[in-house]
């Protein structure tokens, strides 16, 4: 199995594919791991793969199952800190956000206060689902607060608060 890789286009160092942002600089890559396929810059390790080409990334392939919607953009927007914007994976068993899961909120200034698997973002039936998962820290949709082992729907504009940090959940269609 190949091993893939996102170069960062700000210092060019390489991060894992699932990257959100480069282990050195900092930058977002973002847009370039859930971006156009056609402009991703997602490439197999030389050493394990003999240097192939530029492949899709898991996010790309997945927009294309029939299983799941088609969807171009599902994403939390912080807003405290606006300029992070973190991609949720539409993969099959959902994405858990914390400090260890899917999403990695560690960037955020109050991240401590986010459990390591905070929530979990899932689509079933046709629509999406916020499941809590942590036992030291409230979630709350629009305010009224989800209780483990009840997962609620959410829609394009809520806000999703997770322990003292609040997103705004944005999903684009094609």
């Amino acid at each position: 199995m190949t091993k893939t890789t996102i170069e960062c286009p700000r210092c060019g160092a390489l991060n894992k594919a699932n990257a959100f942002f480069c282990a050195d600089c900092k930058e977002s890559l973002i847009m370039i791991s859930f971006g156009d396929p056609k402009k991703q810059q997602v490439k197999t390790d030389p050493e394990q793969s003999g240097g192939n080409v530029a492949i899709p990334t898991e996010a790309a392939e997945i927009s294309h199952q029939s299983s799941h919607p088609k969807l171009s953009l599902v994403q939390l927007e912080c807003l405290s800190q606006p300029e992070f914007v973190f991609q949720l994976q539409n993969k099959k068993d959902g994405s858990v956000v914390g400090r260890q899961g899917d999403v990695d909120i560690t960037p955020l200034n109050n991240s401590i206060s986010i459990s390591r698997k905070h929530a979990r973002f899932f689509y079933q039936e046709g629509q999406w689902l916020l499941e809590h998962l942590s036992q030291s820290s409230h979630t709350y949709v629009n305010g009224i607060k989800v209780p483990a082992g009840c997962p609620q729907v959410v829609r394009d504009g809520d806000k999703i608060t997770l322990a003292n940090t609040s997103f705004l959940f944005r999903e684009g269609k094609e």
